[in-house]
């Protein structure tokens, strides 16, 4: 498998998210309890990057939700998103393709926007951009929820990577050799996480006034940041 159709296929980051070795469940229960202690519902949710909707279902369920927009590349993951969302019964819209071409074209509002482990892909002009744009369709009070890889303070891209491979090789037991190594192709071609301190940076150019950090896992690897 190549590493631009590993999101295609899906199917070895799923196992990923099934096996949450990157936390997903947990950070998800931090922006449940976010969410319910300010009393955002009814949600209004922009989900960009969604992949399967697979991490943000649980939320969902938890809330009263008016309407869902998920935003992905991959064809093959918003088939498996479409057959999550239609039994729970949201009203969801899915749309493919880039998300800051996509978020161009939003003239809706929204109060929470949740960007789960895709910003990490972009360039610090993307991401800086995407977090303007959206700044620009949260209502008054709304949350934008990251929840990505993180570079340590002062780290180097070179040192991430290895601590990303040497975590992926010691914990990823349910994917086998050739998926590891797909996996990891991915991530050194297509990973470029930033530091919190930058992201505050880029926030507030983007007119967010407040960037709260609310977990991180043991690998400090991966963080929930919000921005505000």
């Amino acid at each position: 498998m190549s590493t631009p159709d590993l999101f295609d296929s899906w199917n070895t980051y799923e196992k990923v998210v099934a096996n949450d070795y990157m936390h997903h469940r947990d950070f998800f229960v931090a922006l449940v309890q976010e969410v319910k202690a300010r009393d955002l519902a009814p949600l209004s949710v922009a989900d960009l990057g969604c992949g399967d909707c697979a991490p943000i279902l649980d939320l969902l369920r938890c809330f009263e939700v008016h309407d869902y927009l998920g935003i992905d590349q991959s064809e093959s993951a918003l088939r498996r998103a479409r057959a999550r969302l239609l039994p729970a019964g949201l009203n969801f819209d899915l749309r493919q393709g880039e998300i800051l071409h996509e978020l161009r074209k939003l003239t809706d509002h929204y109060n929470l926007i949740v960007c789960s482990y895709s910003l990490h892909h972009l360039d610090v002009k993307e991401k800086q951009d995407v977090l303007k744009e959206c700044r620009r369709c949260l209502v008054p009070g709304g949350l934008l929820a990251v929840i990505d890889v993180f570079l340590e303070p002062g780290e180097s891209i070179g040192s991430y990577l290895e601590r990303w491979t040497t975590n992926a090789q010691s914990r990823y037991a349910a994917l086998d050799a050739e998926e590891i190594e797909d996996l990891l192709a991915h991530v050194r071609s297509s990973d470029f996480p930033e530091t919190v301190s930058t992201y505050r940076r880029l926030s507030t150019a983007a007119g967010f006034s407040r960037v709260s950090r609310i977990a991180q896992d043991a690998e400090r690897l991966n963080q929930f940041v919000l921005f505000y």
